[in-house]
């Protein structure tokens, strides 16, 4: 199974043309499979734009917004799993963010956390040595207890 097929594949509802150009576009098919999987998810989500600077953001690089060589030599490099960890982690960050920033937002919250979850299983059934040792202690985020 190809990259972009695993990512069609969790994302069942994208169509396969415009799967295959947001997958280009992201620059999913310059990282590991599993990295690859959750850009994808991420760009068809918020954009390719913004899903590439979580990712820079995730992985500490500078912040461009675009699959540059150093976001690619930092993805080719560092652990997958630290990747992928910390790009989940910074997405589930994001949205208790925005949940406590914009009360109208808390009502999506647990359907976009669980889509995190769904992603984080379909990661361990299909990309097990990435998972591998993924400890919640690393990547964990705030939890949410509604509006302050």
């Amino acid at each position: 199974m190809t990259d972009l097929e695993a990512a069609l594949r969790f994302n069942p509802s994208v169509l396969p043309v415009l799967g295959a150009e947001v997958f280009r576009q992201a620059g999913c098919d310059k990282l590991p499979s599993a990295l690859a999987v959750c850009h994808f998810d991420c760009a068809m989500e918020i954009g390719v734009l913004d899903a590439t600077r979580m990712l820079q953001e995730a992985m500490k690089v500078p912040v461009t917004g675009e699959m540059d060589s150093l976001t690619q030599t930092r993805a080719l490099t560092t652990p997958e799993k630290d990747n992928v960890g910390m790009y989940i982690a910074l997405r589930e960050k994001r949205y208790y963010a925005q949940a406590r920033a914009v009360p109208a937002q808390a009502a999506t919250l647990s359907k976009r956390v669980g889509r995190l979850a769904d992603l984080r299983a379909y990661i361990r059934r299909h990309y097990p040595l990435v998972a591998k040792d993924w400890g919640k202690e690393k990547y964990s985020v705030e939890p949410y207890y509604g509006p302050r």
